[in-house]
């Protein structure tokens, strides 16, 4: 049963809140997860990350467990962290829910909130009246974002089938239903599409190291993307001393897929998984977004 409730990360200390609101949210198939600092709550993100549907942050908590309640440093450093956490990845909407007064956490809580949450005309839920509305929103938001992904599936049937057949890294399907996503119903994320640009360069490289396990690349003890396209291209690669590392063979790849992922290669940036080789020609996202003039479509 618990698997089927929309898991929302909650960083609350006080005990008297923690014993009663759980119940309350389940009524809303929402399981409250409790974390009384931010420390042990960013540690249950980054340990798995998708398994979370929302973030509510009460607004003077404790960052670290030795902490002593803050809302001025408690807010923003959170919403700071969520911001990095979540970039790469799928977007997490976090909501305030705060028995403070308006007028003293009002100015703390970000505008950004506003790209996922700004038809709530207040910039935080009142513990005491605004909790069904918090939950009701919750559930809305969740629901949306899981009928967008199955409706991804369905437009792109064959791809994520070809997904499923390959036996592709599941982060595949993940990262590709996420970008797709984005770009079909935009009014669900936090629209900053260039910044999960990256995903594309990591959907490339688990395709190259299922070509690696098929025999279809040379082995390579840490891939190297652009060496791997060379070689499906058709062309010779080469060691900075000049040794040829591996032969030019009959090109895998028609033109058009040569050229567009190279250019997806170079421009999402490099080292994206540890064990990835640097590539030296690699441009970053943000140096060529401002060479071409900062365009907001990078992905389309």
């Amino acid at each position: 049963m618990e698997e089927n409730l929309i898991k929302v990360l909650w960083v609350e200390n006080d005990p008297e809140v923690i014993g009663a609101f759980p119940g309350e949210a389940y009524e809303y198939g929402i399981h409250l997860v409790p974390f009384t600092n931010w420390d042990d709550a960013e540690q249950a993100l980054k340990e798995d990350f998708e398994q979370w549907s929302a973030i509510i942050l009460d607004a003077k908590c404790c960052l670290h467990a030795d902490s002593v309640d803050n809302a001025a440093v408690f807010l923003t450093n959170v919403s700071n962290a969520i911001t990095l956490l979540c970039r790469g990845k799928k977007f997490i909407p976090w909501y305030v829910l705060s028995g403070q007064a308006e007028d003293n956490i009002k100015d703390l809580i970000p505008e950004s909130r506003k790209s996922w949450d700004g038809d709530w005309k207040k910039p935080y839920y009142d513990k005491a009246t605004d909790r069904d509305f918090l939950y009701h929103r919750i559930k809305n938001a969740a629901r949306k974002f899981k009928s967008s992904c199955m409706k991804i599936h369905e437009m792109y049937k064959e791809v994520f089938e070809t997904i499923d057949h390959l036996k592709l890294h599941d982060e595949v399907d993940n990262y590709l239903t996420d970008l797709l996503v984005e770009l079909h119903f935009p009014e669900l994320d936090d629209k900053h599409l260039n910044e999960n640009y990256e995903k594309v360069r990591k959907c490339i490289e688990y395709i190259f190291r299922k070509m690696i396990e098929i025999g279809m690349l040379p082995y390579q003890k840490k891939i190297n993307l652009t060496w791997s396209n060379k070689i499906l291209s058709g062309m010779p690669v080469y060691a900075k001393d000049g040794t040829e590392v591996a032969k030019g063979v009959i090109a895998v790849l028609p033109q058009i897929l040569q050229d567009n992922t190279i250019h997806m290669i170079h421009t999402a940036g490099s080292a994206l998984h540890t064990d990835e080789e640097k590539d030296t020609d690699t441009k970053h996202v943000k140096e060529y977004l401002s060479s071409v003039g900062n365009s907001s479509f990078l992905i389309t």
